[in-house]
């Protein structure tokens, strides 16, 4: 286990994950297919997000066996420096204060309930998967790449890349859409961005598990009454 600051990306690109990071864009597309194109099939969200997560598990298990040192790369096992736990705690109190921030400014009101607790707790599932796909995988192999290369590149291109996969469950609505495509597009930027820095997926993760009852409670059903 090496801290963030002995954390090293290696020179060249581990095919491997691109391999699996296919497979789950085939996964994830059929899944996504099959839930609203065959309703017979009995498929939700939480179905759906255990079966990424599952899939996820079952790679790191798989790969962790021969190349324990895979798991430090992923940010699964990196200790964390000061820094880089002040800077966590910071992305999680972003996941509270964006969402409520945007959803006062737009709305000129809060509201909170459990509901909001037990929709978070069961997107863990939902945001491990894609944080791991998206900072573990993607972004690691693109900070590998020459084209890539700089503090910037990869978090401003994974930013776009976050923010379009936003518009694939839904269509495009003026003017949710857009705001919301905003929305992940900063937050896909910041994680990746932190994850590059510190090595560590936990916190990016919890991120992920808090601002999405925070973002769908707040923020969504205010930007689809605009316009």
């Amino acid at each position: 286990m090496r801290s963030d600051s002995e954390t090293h990306s290696p020179a060249t690109v581990d095919f491997a994950d691109i391999k699996f990071a296919v497979v789950m864009v085939v996964v994830g597309l059929t899944l996504f297919f099959t839930k609203n194109f065959v309703p017979d099939a009995g498929l939700n969200r939480y179905v759906t997000d255990i079966i990424a997560s599952f899939c996820c598990v079952a790679y790191i298990l798989h790969r962790a066996r021969r190349h324990p040192e895979r798991l430090d790369e992923w940010g699964l096992t990196t200790r964390l420096s000061p820094t880089g736990r002040i800077a966590g705690a910071g992305l999680v109190v972003l996941a509270f204060a964006g969402p409520a921030t945007l959803a006062f400014i737009l709305g000129g009101r809060l509201s909170f309930s459990l509901s909001m607790v037990v929709s978070g707790l069961g997107y863990v599932w939902s945001a491990f998967a894609q944080e791991f796909l998206l900072c573990s995988i993607l972004a690691n192999a693109l900070a590998r790449t020459r084209l890539f290369r700089g503090a910037w590149r990869v978090p401003a291109f994974a930013g776009v890349v976050f923010g379009l996969a936003h518009l694939l469950p839904e269509g495009f609505h003026w003017p949710h859409t857009p705001l919301m495509m905003g929305f992940t597009a900063l937050v896909g930027f910041t994680v990746v961005f932190y994850f590059l820095r510190f090595r560590n997926l936990w916190p990016i993760v919890a991120l992920h598990a808090i601002g999405f009852p925070m973002l769908t409670t707040w923020m969504d059903p205010i930007t689809r009454t605009l316009g």
